[in-house]
């Protein structure tokens, strides 16, 4: 059943000349929020997803750099681990970032993170940074720090702000190229929010610290849906609980990235995914590459997959299921959403975000259509329905510059549908992603 029909004519108002591609590469930003550092040195799992994230064009590999593991004691460390999880990143021509977290018993006997004194964690920090300076330049203070899961027993703004002052002079000291991430903060605050919106947390450590906009390079963020389930579009904008979708809070981050004072910062996603045990795995895979772009649109630093495996034995926890690949036992098994990146990267890693053709054709019934070019005037148009419905689908014409060569339309796993040379071109869209490709020698 067909529920959302845009037709356009071939005499449409002629788009392209708007269309200017810019920033940064879809290679560039992508990546992968993965616990690679909980192998041991040669173990098959590290050496297979190395090599599988290589294949898929990721660039960024966001680590746990656990403080317990790599200073157990006061003064006496190992960093034997990560030592060899670095050198196996840089030869697969990646960048780590590197999570410095979370606490170790000797600086927070009571089990509390507020216990730790800013001193240690900076010398925990400074020591990271000198050991691995030039091979490592970002380095991202806690993870999720605003959640009582990760800061117990309940989050401290206040003393967040504190941590990471210390840890950022301590790395730039050790490191003066280093970039410094502020967070990534969660979205549950995305959910039931007061009157200044989401991302709180950032305006709450600069009420304690009004100069934090110093002491950091990049604010992360983890925007995923609503209960990690809808849609990457689906949002709800009716107080008192106001849902964002991705493009919202990306937005909302910047805009209160405004309020302290630092626009300019960069903003990342250094995680971001769906558990397939709430979407099925072709939905997870078309969220995928549906929030990639959104992302690309909003001109981010980043976009890490979390993560890359599934658990060893998968049960009815969410979080068992968020994986690029199935684990079980030592023959893991691609889902439809790792091949979806990889051909994302095939198709359009080399291209820059150019603007929403979709938008500019007035396209209506939530029928999406980003354009994304190359240095080369190689065009990919990605094209889709904002909707979770397989049946749901928008019958589409889409014209072509005049100047443009053969096309081709495939889908979101890169096999062929159509081609041919003529314009406008004709395609049904739904759920899935497809890419409409061409070359054109007019840009």
């Amino acid at each position: 059943m067909i529920l959302g029909i845009a037709l356009l004519s071939a005499q449409a108002p002629y788009p392209y000349d708007s269309l200017k591609p810019s920033g940064l590469t879809i290679d560039s930003v992508l990546g992968v929020s993965s616990h690679m550092s909980s192998m041991s040195p040669g173990a098959w799992e590290l050496e297979f997803e190395m090599e599988k994230l290589h294949q898929a064009g990721v660039h960024l590999v966001r680590e746990d750099f656990f403080w317990e593991m790599i200073e157990p004691s006061q003064d006496e460390w190992n960093l034997q681990v990560f030592e060899h999880l670095v050198e196996r990143v840089l030869e697969s021509d990646m960048e780590l970032v590197a999570i410095l977290d979370y606490g170790v018993d000797w600086a927070m006997p009571s089990g509390f993170n507020s216990e730790v004194k800013p001193e240690d964690f900076a010398d925990f920090a400074g020591y990271v940074a000198r050991n691995f300076h030039g091979r490592i330049n970002y380095f991202e203070i806690g993870n999720e720090p605003d959640l009582f899961i990760f800061w117990r027993p309940l989050p401290d703004p206040n003393h967040y702000g504190k941590l990471l002052k210390s840890a950022s002079k301590a790395i730039r000291e050790s490191n003066p190229e280093a970039k410094i991430l502020f967070g990534g903060i969660s979205p549950v605050e995305s959910y039931f929010y007061g009157p200044e919106g989401s991302w709180q947390f950032l305006l709450k450590v600069h009420s304690y610290h009004p100069d934090i906009c110093q002491y950091f390079d990049i604010l992360a963020i983890h925007p995923y849906a609503f209960l990690q389930a809808s849609s990457p579009e689906f949002g709800a904008t009716e107080k008192p609980a106001l849902i964002y979708n991705l493009t919202g809070a990306i937005r909302q981050a910047r805009k209160q990235l405004e309020r302290i004072g630092c626009p300019e910062k960069e903003i990342w996603l250094t995680e971001m995914g769906w558990p397939d045990l709430f979407t099925g795995k072709q939905r997870q895979a078309s969220y995928l590459v549906r929030g990639l772009f959104l992302a690309m649109a909003e001109k981010v630093g980043a976009y890490a997959w979390y993560t890359f495996w599934d658990s060893a034995e998968r049960g009815f926890n969410k979080e068992d299921f968020f994986g690029l690949f199935t684990f079980p036992g030592k023959t893991p098994e691609p889902k439809p959403a790792y091949d979806a990146m990889k051909t994302a990267h095939q198709i359009l890693g080399k291209m820059r975000y150019a603007g929403d053709l979709g938008e500019k054709l007035g396209w209506k019934n939530n029928c999406r259509a980003l354009a994304f070019a190359d240095d080369e005037n190689r065009w990919a148009i990605a094209i889709w329905k904002e909707t979770s419905l397989a049946e749901s689908r928008c019958e589409l014409e889409i014209p072509l510059p005049a100047q443009a060569r053969d096309w081709k339309l495939l889908n979101q796993y890169g096999k062929t549908i159509s081609q041919g040379t003529s314009s406008p071109v004709k395609l049904s869209a739904g759920m899935e992603v497809r890419y409409l490709t061409f070359e054109w020698s007019g840009k």
